[in-house]
């Protein structure tokens, strides 16, 4: 329903703790001082970013910085990170994040009975082959791992307890990008490739010492490989837009649920 762009690449995951087969997470994967711009188109998508019902949400990162070394620490209210940006030689640039949560020992200790932690990063490589052509590299990872807080007590906490289940996701995205400039008209060639693991597991009471309290084992994977190839030409106050795209998908579960 929403389809999200990054530098010409699709990410269908960007959050963390998502719902699968839905776009929502509390909590966002891409790092916000890496983004340059972003385009939001609610209606009326471009050609080069078709397919989707509600919206398209298309990301631009930054370039590393060509002349010096850059990085930086942050502790935050509920994560500690680390980013940074530079260049490799005269001809390639690079920027990257990474970024680990610590809520549950914050959880913990206000007491609530669910204990989510991610971890998440990414990192983007981009190269000048010549003067016309560039090659871009992207990569975008995350890790979610929610664990129920059973020591707690009370009715409220009883209560999610009874049917909360721990989660474990992993998502990634890697994926390259030759681009090619030739006057008025640009192509573009990208790889790229897509992974969600998703699982859930519950027991009766939280009680894992038996598999005769097992109420739910989930686990759904997504998979999706895709090969673009599009060429943009600009003619004065209009731009033309043409290509084409191949795609790969799969997507296999595993459900075992006990009413």
């Amino acid at each position: 329903e929403n389809k999200f762009y990054m530098d010409g690449i699709e990410i269908p995951n960007i959050n963390h703790f998502a719902t699968q087969g839905a776009t929502g997470g509390p909590v966002s994967i891409v790092n916000a001082d890496l983004v340059r711009e972003i385009n939001f188109y609610t209606g009326a998508f471009p050609a080069d970013r078709s397919g989707a019902l509600s919206s398209v949400l298309d990301f631009s990162l930054r370039d590393g910085d060509p002349e010096k070394q850059n990085f930086k620490a942050t502790l935050g209210a509920s994560e500690v990170g680390v980013s940074g940006n530079g260049h490799i030689g005269r001809r390639t640039t690079y920027l990257f994040s990474l970024r680990q949560s610590y809520l549950q020992l914050l959880f913990k200790m206000l007491g609530l009975p669910f204990l989510p932690n991610y971890i998440d990063g990414q990192a983007k490589v981009k190269t000048r082959l010549s003067e016309r052509d560039e090659l871009t590299v992207l990569a975008l990872a995350g890790f979610d791992n929610m664990r129920l807080n059973v020591d707690e007590k009370g009715e409220d906490a009883e209560y999610l307890l009874s049917y909360l289940p721990r989660i474990r996701q992993e998502t990634f995205t890697v994926g390259a990008s030759w681009r090619h400039y030739a006057g008025r008209h640009v192509q573009t060639l990208s790889l790229s490739h897509n992974y969600l693991n998703n699982r859930n597991l519950k027991y009766r009471n939280n009680d894992a010492s038996t598999e005769e309290n097992l109420i739910l084992r989930l686990r759904g994977v997504e998979q999706k490989s895709t090969l673009r190839f599009e060429n943009r030409t600009y003619t004065g106050r209009w731009t033309l837009r043409e290509g084409v795209e191949l795609t790969w998908t799969h997507y296999a579960n595993d459900t075992r649920q006990r009413l």
